[in-house]
């Protein structure tokens, strides 16, 4: 990957993980009734459905585990269930 192509994806990366975390947030808000890891899991996964225009699993799985782990970058393990999916 050339460093504008890198740069680019890395601005994009950045983008929808900070539109994530805005949608994280207002899920939360507007369903207090959930615990907090619920509203997270519900908010990540509508969040990929709606960015993916797709509700397949391994859709919405990939780009959630391609977005978190180019924001993160952490060698961390997968989410669970993450690696069961794509694996």
């Amino acid at each position: 990957m050339n460093d504008r192509i890198k740069h680019r994806h890395t601005k994009w990366v950045m983008n929808e993980y900070s539109g994530l975390n805005n949608w994280i947030a207002i899920v939360s808000q507007k369903l207090p009734h959930l615990s907090q890891p619920q509203a997270k899991v519900l908010a990540m996964w509508s969040f990929g459905m709606g960015v993916m225009q797709s509700t397949g699993l391994t859709t919405v799985a990939a780009f959630l585990v391609e977005l978190l782990a180019e924001k993160e970058n952490s060698g961390k393990p997968l989410p669970c269930g993450m690696e069961c999916v794509l694996g």
